[in-house]
């Protein structure tokens, strides 16, 4: 089975054997996707609020603080790319890694996901596409919040639970997800290391 829900039991037992110390925190401050296309959004207010511990930012406000090259339109239309993400973020304060899966490997992103998730103060956003892990739909951002390697698993915290709920995907499944190429930036996808 390549997809594991987190409410199943296999879900659940995968979780308490996880490396999983980004988990509460996410889980703590997560919200669902306001729009269709703010999972980006909704991905940097969860992220931004589990660094600062309190709920400091709000999806309908988190474009006013946006580089100027993100317009609201656009986001509303068509979401964001992994640069945007990067930079939106910076513009509130953090410091951001981004990270492209076309320069990266399995081996380089799977050591410095799993590292993210087993400690305090950063946060991992995932940028995939959904067809290639096997749902519905298009491009999307949500945290990685968790690591079990004896499965060589990651939790993706979707921030659209009303179409999915947190799910296990293998490493190198997610991985070719984020190599797939968005049509947007003509860049490959990837993830965006965040802390402040």
């Amino acid at each position: 089975m390549r997809l594991i829900p987190l409410d199943t039991e296999r879900g659940q037992r995968l979780l308490e054997e996880a490396v999983a110390v980004d988990y509460a925190p996410l889980q703590q401050h997560y919200q669902r996707q306001e729009l269709l296309t703010f999972c980006g959004i909704a991905s940097g207010v969860i992220t931004l609020n589990a660094l600062r511990g309190r709920p400091a930012h709000s999806q309908d406000a988190f474009l006013t603080r946006a580089a100027a090259s993100i317009r609201e339109e656009q986001v509303k239309e068509s979401g964001m790319t992994l640069a945007q993400l990067g930079a939106l973020l910076a513009s509130h304060g953090a410091r951001v890694s981004v990270h492209h899966a076309e320069n990266e490997s399995l081996q380089r992103f799977r050591e410095v996901a799993a590292q993210n998730v087993s400690r305090d103060g950063d946060f991992l956003i995932v940028n995939y596409l959904r067809e290639a892990i096997g749902q519905r739909s298009g491009g999307h951002f949500s945290p990685l919040a968790a690591f079990h390697p004896g499965s060589d698993r990651f939790l993706i915290l979707d921030v659209a639970d009303f179409k999915y709920s947190p799910v296990w995907v293998e490493a190198e499944v997610l991985f070719g997800a984020m190599a797939t190429v968005d049509a947007c930036s003509g860049q490959s996808r990837g993830f965006v290391a965040v802390t402040l």
